[in-house]
């Protein structure tokens, strides 16, 4: 799975858990805290499968969604809050988790603005008014964020508007990402995108063509196809949830064949496809774009070590990330790393996995 994507969905998990602070006491009734990455990450996959499965398989590729997200809220983010919690800059109310779930299960497609949601202020609530000091977003009050200058700590700052300097998409008010370090507008169905500009709403940002602009195009459109029926990847026409779009065969002119098919059976050949045909834990070893070979075997995903696959956007088995080429075991908090991407928390500093922290340094690729 493309950490990023890991980003991201912490980033709304976190904007949905933020709230304003108050004059209220953390409450004993409820679950526990530690039992909040569960709740979280059941409602926030729910909310995703609400809004596609398409968008679910993109995610969190071979895993399962609640068990993936709850790891990595665990080690991106529970570990500040508990923190947080101990020097009184965040207050916990364990008995405001149940309407808070259910809001977020209800969002669907919402999700993807980084909404904040009244039911969920008051489960984990900063309590740091502007200009105050901060490690993380969650110690902020209400919409603000925890801005790092040259160095640690930071201070609670409203979101940034667009045009202004930016480190994360969450910098930025709703509506906008952090491009190139400056937060930008989404661009809107029909307008143009790019792999580093990112489409607002329920959009994708459609295959380039040569001679042709990418444009953002709705996913109940690109992904609307039948199973039988014929698809194309190049146009960006694919095949509802569940389904890929397999080549059959590619002329010596360029043509296409390819069709929608169900996922293909464990052992069995199976053709170059988007999404792979295989099923969630497999891909097709042998098919690929480049050198163009449309024949394969679905083969158990790679593992620790092994090269990454390159097959309809799987790379490596469930708990693995694809780092310089090679499938690797994301590492927990405290064990050695080179690069986020090796990581749970998607953040490595200074050589080691740690908590998401907006005062720690990051190691990319």
């Amino acid at each position: 799975m493309n950490h990023s994507t890991l980003r991201f969905i912490a980033l709304v998990v976190v904007s949905l858990s933020a709230g304003c602070g108050g004059s209220e006491s953390s409450s004993s009734s409820g679950p526990p805290l530690s039992e909040l990455p569960v709740a979280y990450a059941k409602a926030y996959c729910a909310a995703v499968h609400r809004c596609s499965p398409v968008l679910e398989a993109m995610f969190v590729g071979p895993s399962d969604c609640p068990t993936f997200l709850e790891h990595r809220f665990r080690a991106a983010n529970l570990p500040l809050i508990e923190a947080a919690i101990a020097k009184g800059t965040v207050r916990y109310q364990g008995d405001a988790i149940a309407e808070c779930t259910k809001a977020v299960e209800a969002m669907g497609c919402e999700f993807l603005e980084r909404p904040r949601l009244e039911a969920c202020e008051k489960v984990v609530a900063g309590t740091v008014a502007a200009g105050g000091e901060c490690v993380s977003g969650e110690e902020c009050e209400g919409d603000l964020y925890c801005k790092q200058s040259s160095s640690c700590p930071g201070s609670c700052s409203t979101l940034e508007k667009a045009g202004a300097l930016c480190r994360e998409d969450s910098d930025c008010e709703g509506g906008l990402d952090c491009v190139d370090g400056k937060c930008t507008a989404k661009p809107k169905t029909g307008e143009t995108c790019s792999d580093t500009v990112d489409c607002g709403g329920v959009n994708m940002c459609s295959v380039a063509q040569q001679g042709k602009p990418r444009t953002c195009r709705a996913f109940d459109e690109v992904f609307s196809l039948k199973k039988g029926q014929t698809c194309d990847i190049a146009s960006s026409s694919l095949c509802e949830g569940g389904l890929s779009c397999s080549i059959a065969s590619v002329t010596l002119a360029g043509a296409v064949t390819s069709s929608c098919v169900e996922p293909v059976a464990s052992g069995t050949k199976c053709n170059l496809a988007f999404f792979d045909s295989c099923l969630p834990t497999e891909y097709c070893k042998g098919a690929s774009f480049k050198p163009l070979t449309l024949e394969g075997e679905c083969r158990l995903l790679p593992t620790e070590g092994a090269a990454c696959a390159e097959s309809g956007g799987k790379n490596c088995a469930k708990d693995h990330a694809c780092v310089n080429a090679k499938c690797q075991k994301l590492r927990e908090n405290g064990d050695a790393c080179t690069v986020d991407d090796e990581c749970w928390s998607s953040r490595c500093s200074k050589g080691a996995c740690i908590a998401d922290s907006a005062c720690a340094p990051t190691t990319t690729n």
